[in-house]
């Protein structure tokens, strides 16, 4: 009888913490930065927000973007249930090329999608 007690709570235990998991809602994944003037001094940034929609503390891993133009900050700090994050990506148009442009920002979590893609574009223009 305890036997079988015990190996019925350690079955919902089990079932408990197998559905335990953190999972990344973003607001969305694709910021414009518009037009950019060449001559403009300033750099770009974009702010990715998100929301830990599972039940377990949401990690962000690793953030890796497509090229050194693109630098990414995002908290080291656990995102809680429930709480709100983000991820700003500031973009640095300063001897780039002109015309379009499309950077991707991979953002690796301990979810179980692990990867997010990011991106963000624009034009920078010449007059």
């Amino acid at each position: 009888m305890k036997q079988s007690i015990y190996l019925f709570f350690m079955a919902l235990l089990v079932g408990f913490v197998a559905t335990a998991q953190s999972k990344m809602e973003l607001k969305d994944n694709n910021i414009s930065l518009g037009t950019i003037q060449m001559t403009d001094t300033a750099l770009h940034s974009a702010t990715f927000r998100f929301t830990n929609v599972g039940n377990k503390p949401l990690v962000i891993v690793r953030v890796k973007t497509s090229c050194g133009c693109t630098v990414a900050q995002f908290s080291k700090e656990p995102i809680r249930p429930g709480a709100e994050g983000t991820i700003e990506v500031t973009y640095d148009h300063r001897n780039r090329p002109l015309g379009s442009f499309l950077k991707t920002i991979n953002v690796y979590t301990n979810d179980s999608t692990r990867l997010y893609r990011l991106f963000i574009s624009g034009e920078t223009v010449d007059h």
